[in-house]
């Protein structure tokens, strides 16, 4: 089941952000990933695994 949808812009913004259950930490969850996406060496998948509640691993894809 998805926790969190969101789009953000080139900038990091939240253009469009929907929180399912409440419990994946928020807007800074959006935040995490902007940052861990902007970080990425230029020739690496924009793939993040990020595992928010304990033993959960969500993949988190990104288009270029």
């Amino acid at each position: 089941m998805i926790s969190q949808f969101f789009i953000l812009s080139s900038k990091g913004d939240p253009l469009i952000y929907k929180d399912f259950r409440g419990d994946s930490g928020g807007r800074d969850v959006a935040e995490l990933f902007y940052r861990k996406l902007t970080g990425l060496p230029g020739d690496e998948s924009p793939v993040v695994m990020l595992g928010v509640m304990a033993g959960a691993c969500n993949p988190i894809y990104s288009g270029s």
